[in-house]
C-alpha cells in the first residue's frame, strides 16, 4: 500500500487491484508503468486496467465529495453537444419517449435532450454531490444523487439508457452495465461512450495520450473488449461510431516533434492529485461551438478508429 496527498490535503491510499475485472484472469503484462499505478493487460482476455487503485473508502469519498471543478463543468458543457450529435447517429429519436443518463455529471446532456430533442421524460443519476446539485438547481434536471442501483429505477422503464465517459472510472464495469440494461425497455437502446485505449492514435502517442489517468481511468476499454462486454450481458450490438478530437490531434503533432517520454515521466500520481481540480479551461465558447461540427467532419462509423468511441446495444425483446 502507498499513499499520496490529494488536493484536499487528505491521504489517498492505493491497493493492488486483484484479478481482471472482466474475466477474472490473474496473469497480466504491463502496458505502461506509470508512477505508482501501472496499467496492465490481462493475458487471458486482453482487457487493460489500472493494477493499483484507491481503497473502497477513498474511492467513495473521492467521487461523492471531492469530485467536481470548473474544469470538469466547462468540459462537460463543451462535450454535451458532441454527445447529442453522437446519439443522433446511434438512436431513432422518434422512438425515444424516455431517457436516462447514468453518471450525468453537471447535467448538460439531459438538459439538451429535453430541450433539443423534445423527449418527454429525461432523468439522470450522478454520484457527485456537487454535480448533482448543479444539475438540479441550475439546469432543472431530474437527477438522483447516488448510484443507479441506489436510485432503484423501475425495471424496463426507459427507451434509452446512456452513459458517457463513466465506465472507464469503474472498478467493476460488468454490474454497472447490467444495471443499465435492467433499466432499459425490451427493444430499447443502451449507449456506452468511453475512450478507445487501443485506437491507432493512442498507440502512436504511447504514455503521452492525455486520457491515461490511471488513478481515475481504471478500466481501459478498446472497441473489441467493450463490444464483448455488451454482448456477454445480453445486448445485441447496434450502431457505433468514433472520432478523435482536434485537441488530441494537435497534441499528437507535438509529441511527434518531441523526444519520447517514459511512462513514469509522462504522468505523476501526486502531481495529478494536486492539479486535477484546479486546471483552467481555455477557449470554452469557441470549443462548444466548433466541437460538434468537428465531430460531424471527423466521425468514423466504426468504434475502432477514433480515440473516443460510442457503441449502442439493443435489449432483446423476449
Amino acid at each position: 500500500m502507498s499513499t499520496a496527498t490529494d488536493h484536499t490535503g487528505q491521504h489517498a491510499m492505493l491497493v493492488d487491484r486483484g484479478p481482471c475485472p472482466l474475466c477474472g484472469g490473474t496473469q497480466r503484462t504491463i502496458v505502461h508503468d506509470f508512477d505508482q499505478i501501472p496499467v496492465v493487460k490481462c493475458n487471458s482476455c486482453g482487457f487493460m486496467f489500472a493494477d493499483r487503485v484507491f481503497t473502497e473508502e477513498a474511492t467513495q469519498r473521492y467521487y461523492a465529495h471531492d469530485w467536481g471543478s470548473t474544469w470538469h463543468r466547462i468540459g462537460q458543457r463543451i462535450n454535451a453537444p458532441v454527445n447529442l450529435v453522437a446519439l443522433d447517429h446511434l438512436v431513432n429519436w422518434s422512438k425515444i419517449r424516455s431517457a436516462l443518463d447514468v453518471g450525468t455529471g453537471y447535467g448538460y446532456l439531459p438538459a439538451l435532450i429535453k430541450q433539443r430533442r423534445a423527449t418527454p421524460v429525461v432523468r439522470a443519476v450522478e454520484v457527485s454531490a456537487a454535480e448533482a446539485r448543479f444539475a438540479r438547481g441550475e439546469l432543472g434536471v431530474d437527477v438522483f444523487h447516488g448510484t443507479l442501483d441506489q436510485a432503484q429505477a423501475p425495471e424496463s422503464a426507459f427507451d434509452l439508457v446512456c452513459s458517457f465517459e463513466v465506465i472507464e472510472h469503474l472498478l467493476d464495469p460488468r454490474p454497472f452495465l447490467a444495471s443499465m440494461i435492467r433499466a432499459c425497455k425490451p427493444g430499447g437502446t443502451v449507449v456506452i461512450c468511453t475512450d478507445n485505449f487501443d485506437a491507432p492514435i493512442v498507440r502512436a502517442m504511447g504514455p503521452q495520450f492525455p486520457k491515461w489517468i490511471p488513478h481515475t481511468h481504471v478500466s481501459a476499454f478498446d472497441a473489441p473488449s467493450l463490444r464483448e462486454l455488451m454482448r456477454s450481458e445480453g445486448l445485441l450490438l447496434g450502431a457505433e461510431c468514433s472520432f478523435t478530437t482536434w485537441e488530441i490531434l494537435l497534441r499528437r503533432l507535438r509529441t511527434r516533434m518531441a523526444k519520447p517520454v517514459r511512462a513514469k515521466e509522462a504522468w505523476s500520481f501526486e502531481a495529478e492529485l494536486h492539479v486535477e481540480m484546479n486546471r483552467a479551461p481555455r477557449l470554452a465558447s469557441l470549443r462548444e461551438w466548433f466541437n460538434p461540427r468537428w465531430f460531424r467532419l471527423a466521425m468514423h462509423r466504426s468504434a475502432d478508429a477514433g480515440a473516443l468511441m460510442f457503441i449502442a446495444g439493443i435489449k432483446p425483446i423476449r
